[in-house]
């Protein structure tokens, strides 16, 4: 939402706090969506070599994710919780722009 949404216009008293909230929004932005994408990315990778390879038995599912897909998941995980915090960091901008002159706004 953070991508599709422009950002409350600037107000003309804006202080400095404001106005560099509002340049590193969009780098987050895209840093969210990159991260987002890398987790699909990974997952992908991670599906098809399963699908398309043959494994040695393992005694369960965490240890053959431990032993054969160990960098395509913390890759997944990693990436997706770090577009999660941007997401959230987003937010906050948001709000934080949004309700000047209360607690949470500039």
């Amino acid at each position: 939402l953070g991508f599709l949404a422009a950002l409350p216009q600037a107000k003309p008293d804006e202080g400095k706090m404001a106005a560099a909230a509002r340049k590193i929004h969009i780098v987050i932005a895209v840093a969210s969506l990159t991260s987002e994408l890398l987790s699909v990315m990974w997952a992908t990778v991670a599906g098809n070599k399963l699908a398309e390879m043959t494994f040695e038995p393992s005694d369960s599912a965490f240890h053959l994710m431990q032993r054969d897909f160990e960098l395509p998941w913390l890759a997944c995980n990693t990436h997706f919780v770090m577009g999660l915090f941007g997401f959230m960091t987003m937010v906050g901008i948001r709000a934080y722009l949004t309700e000047p002159g209360t607690w949470i706004g500039a």
